[in-house]
Formats: structure tokens, C-alpha cells, sequence
């Protein structure tokens, strides 16, 4: 019985991380209304979290998408740092 509870939980996480709309670093690469900055998507997604209009199932996916989108972050430092020092 702990195994299959075990596999459902496993399956249920899977299923919550690739539902995700997307990593918050890509969507704030691809929207062209916001300025590219350095840690833009994590500061979103935190923001997003922090806000208390936000449905707990968003904010859910955002806790469980936030390690993905701070590393993202970090390996667009290189582009988006000089970018945001030459403003």
C-alpha cells in the first residue's frame, strides 16, 4: 500500500510540474512589454507568490517551478547583466 501511495505521489508531482505553463524565465524572455532583467522571472514568479489574489493552485505550480526558473536566471546572467548595467 506505501508503494503504490508512493507512485501516486510521484505521478501526481509529475503531472503538477509539467502542467505548469512554463518556466517564469522564458515567459519573461518572451513577453516583449517587459524589459529584460537580471533575475526578471525569478522576481515575477515571487511576486506572483506573494500576492494574495493569486489562486493557491498557481501559486502551488510557482513554489514548484521556482528552483527551475532561479537557475534559468543564473544561466541568462552573462546576456542579461550587461544589458541591465548599459541602461
Amino acid at each position: 500500500m506505501n508503494r503504490l501511495r508512493r507512485v501516486l505521489t510521484v505521478l501526481v508531482l509529475t503531472s503538477v510540474g509539467l502542467s505548469a505553463s512554463g518556466c517564469m524565465t522564458l515567459d519573461h524572455l518572451i513577453d516583449p512589454d517587459q524589459k529584460l532583467r537580471m533575475y526578471g522571472g525569478t522576481s515575477t514568479s515571487y511576486n506572483y507568490i506573494e500576492d494574495p489574489r493569486s489562486p493557491r493552485f498557481g501559486v502551488f505550480v510557482r513554489i514548484v517551478d521556482l528552483p527551475l526558473t532561479l537557475v534559468g536566471d543564473t544561466v541568462l546572467l552573462p546576456v542579461s547583466a550587461p544589458v541591465e548595467a548599459l541602461r
